[in-house]
């Protein structure tokens, strides 16, 4: 009888569930034009990391109280959008179901800030996650991607050796290992190969099916 390998699928959002990139570099050009900045340009490379840590790569010159309105602009702007260019990557939705029928526990830990990561869960119909942990979930606190796999493994009581983590970004794998937890890299989000082969992930894959080999006992996986 197949069975999931792992008491607990991680999954990072950005870049590995759906393609938002187009809507962030859209909202936070607005938010920059609301300031009078117009010679902003932000770029896919500085998307990941948590929002004022990216306008400040963006925008290293600039005051941090106009980053700040900045930021507020965007969350206005993005908590407010449709998502009109954020599409769900090839072959998610149907993995993620086969994942939850074969008894795989599924959760979410994403840089996105939790308002949006809820909105774009409903608005793209994805809802198998049983828990789902952003950087503002803690009141008072923001939390990087190490801390809130900490967190998720202690909420939900978690063995790392029993837990897989899935993601496109070097900052993926390192928090993964830095929790003891395997790391998949998937090669299509917002990071190259070349990348994360460097930051030494478990397995690089192609495509999101691809999940379904090693997540499944009857193909073992990586215990």
């Amino acid at each position: 009888m197949k069975k999931s390998v792992y008491s607990a699928v991680i999954f990072d959002f950005d870049g590995t569930i759906v393609d938002s990139m187009p809507d962030i570099l859209a909202c936070m050009k607005e938010a920059y034009a609301k300031e009078g900045v117009f010679d902003a340009k932000p770029e896919q490379k500085h998307i990941g990391p948590p929002l004022m840590e990216c306008l400040k790569n963006i925008t290293p010159k600039l005051d941090v109280s106009v980053l700040e309105k900045v930021c507020g602009n965007f969350k206005n702007e993005y908590d407010n959008s449709d998502y009109p260019r954020t599409t769900v990557y090839p072959g998610v939705k149907e993995t993620i179901e086969f994942l939850k029928a074969e008894d795989a526990k599924l959760y979410l830990v994403t840089n996105k800030r939790y308002i949006p990561t809820l909105r774009m869960l409903d608005a793209f119909k994805v809802k198998e996650f049983i828990s789902v942990v952003s950087p503002d979930i803690k009141s008072g606190e923001l939390m990087n991607k190490t801390e809130m796999l900490a967190y998720l493994l202690k909420k939900e009581k978690i063995k790392p050796e029993n837990a897989v983590y899935v993601g496109d970004s070097v900052t993926d794998i390192i928090s993964a290992h830095a929790n003891g937890i395997k790391a998949v890299a998937v090669t299509y989000g917002y990071s190259t190969k070349k990348q994360l082969e460097k930051s030494g992930p478990d397995i690089l894959i192609n495509s999101f099916k691809d999940l379904i080999k090693i997540i499944i006992a009857e193909d073992e996986g990586f215990k």
